[in-house]
């Protein structure tokens, strides 16, 4: 079956799917910040607080648009 984000976000039931796409959020920031994914970064914790730079925020959204399938701007 397939597990991707877009996927997942498909299947899940509507009132679901934040929770989804908050946890790829998550575990995209983890990779690029190196941490593991169980060390979540608070939802409105600003980025820059926690060691993120200006190519780290590119990779970020590298990462989002690859896994989610979408282009951000």
């Amino acid at each position: 079956p397939d597990t991707s984000v877009a996927a997942r976000l498909m299947a899940a039931p509507p009132s679901e799917r934040l929770d989804v796409l908050r946890d790829e959020v998550h575990a995209q920031v983890a990779r690029v910040l190196g941490r593991s994914p169980n060390q979540r970064v608070g939802d409105h914790q600003p980025l820059t607080d926690v060691g993120m730079d200006s190519l780290m925020a590119v990779e970020l959204s590298n990462r989002l648009t690859s896994s989610l399938g979408v282009s951000l701007s």
